[in-house]
């Protein structure tokens, strides 16, 4: 007999057939341990080395093995078993079973736990919806496991959507229970509170959302429509441009200034934007640090939707308090004097004073000598600008200071010039 075994053994090796693999399950484990939802379906998979060995799928009931045989629920595909339509009693230990063609005999355990927690329920969209009329409006709710219904909930009524406002389609397969209910050309009328309900065994959930249908609304501005606001701000100061829109669609707003579109910026991206000084806010644009004369103009606030465009002026004023020319405080042989506004915002008033003076080295006025310029037959003049006024000098006047005072809303500034003719 040992000589049989040498011989076949060298014969083996002679051929180059090498021997059969050890006859065991593919997943090397003893036992398994699988987690399922109620009412799903679970895989136990009993595959061994040798395809063709008979494999059967045991249940341990009250220290007794019971065989589980193919049916509606349990599907044998080869050496895997599918369990489908899960319930509480299908928890617990199962055995795979094997034999070869040899006879070996081998066995694995599995323990199926079933979750029993509420399966997930989502309902997309999750946040409130609000549409125009006409448009179509779209729900679906998903759930593991289970059946899905819907209801309506209007003034307090819950009902079941009917079928002439509403469809409703399901999907249900061994992996999915997924239901779609859409309003076509939606109206006021269905604007509520929208429910999706999950039954399972005897438990039931719901999911729900709001939904607003509302009528188309041109742009219209809380402040008044077409009026102009004046807006004042003196110069570095920052003002508030409040444009609140009401409209739906939701209006876009957009910003122009002297009819040119500009950008206001984020703060906190205001290093890289164009048109830095206007700044978003909640209701509107701040200019910030007011400019002049960069800042001033006409601000338009542009709101548009699908229905219309409106707009709204804002007519900016930096103000600025006067500043004078003082480049030259004498004037020789000129019958005229002049006084220039460099800068004001509004245009300064005027006004002058004067007084004599009879010897050429006479370097200042008396602080209390002044004399308003009609007493000396002086005529003041005005530009067109408002920056400038202009004193015609009587004849006989030869020698004289005269001081120009210039004032607005913001401040006051004045500057003296001393005048002498030359014959």
């Amino acid at each position: 007999m040992l000589k049989l075994c040498v011989f076949l053994f060298f014969l083996g090796a002679a051929t180059g057939v090498p021997p059969s693999p050890k006859f065991e399950f593919l997943d090397p484990k003893k036992m398994t341990m699988e987690t399922v939802r109620l009412g799903s379906s679970i895989i136990i998979d009993c595959e061994t080395t040798d395809a063709s060995a008979m494999v059967t799928l045991w249940k341990l009931k009250s220290s007794k093995e019971f065989q589980v045989k193919p049916s509606l629920d349990v599907i044998q595909s080869g050496q895997i078993f599918t369990k489908h339509n899960i319930d509480l009693q299908d928890a617990g230990q199962y055995k795979c079973k094997a034999q070869d063609s040899m006879g070996t005999k081998i066995t694995k355990d599995v323990t199926i736990i079933i979750n029993t927690y509420k399966p997930g329920l989502v309902l997309r969209p999750t946040n409130p919806v609000v549409t125009l009329t006409g448009s179509t409006v779209s729900f679906t709710c998903e759930a593991v496991i289970g059946t899905i219904s819907w209801r309506f909930v209007s003034s307090g009524l819950r009902t079941y959507p009917p079928p002439s406002k509403y469809t409703i389609k399901n999907i249900v397969n061994a992996s999915i229970s997924l239901s779609v209910l859409t309003i076509p050309n939606a109206q006021v009328s269905n604007s509520g509170i929208y429910e999706c309900w999950l039954y399972h065994f005897d438990a039931s959930f719901f999911r729900n959302v709001d939904l607003l249908v509302k009528d188309s609304q041109r742009p219209a501005f809380t402040n008044g429509n077409s009026q102009t606001e004046i807006m004042t701000v003196k110069l570095g100061h920052s003002k508030h441009l409040n444009c609140e829109v009401t409209g739906f669609p939701t209006p876009v707003v957009s910003w122009e200034k002297n009819g040119r579109p500009i950008s206001p910026c984020n703060r906190m991206f205001i290093n890289f934007c164009q048109d830095s000084p206007y700044l978003s806010q909640p209701r509107g644009i701040k200019i910030d640090a007011a400019r002049f004369p960069e800042d001033n103009g006409t601000y338009t606030c542009v709101a548009n939707n699908s229905v219309g465009a409106s707009r709204k002026d804002f007519q900016v004023v930096v103000e600025v308090k006067p500043v004078l020319d003082k480049s030259s405080s004498l004037l020789m042989g000129s019958s005229k004097v002049t006084c220039h506004a460099i800068k004001g915002n509004p245009p300064p008033k005027f006004s002058w004073s004067m007084q004599l003076y009879w010897f050429p080295t006479t370097k200042s006025p008396y602080k209390n000598g002044w004399k308003p310029i009609s007493k000396y037959g002086n005529t003041a003049t005005v530009s067109s600008d408002g920056m400038t006024s202009t004193i015609q000098v009587p004849s006989l006047i030869t020698r004289a200071f005269y001081r120009c005072v210039a004032v607005n809303d913001v401040g006051r500034d004045s500057h003296t010039i001393k005048m002498m003719r030359v014959f």
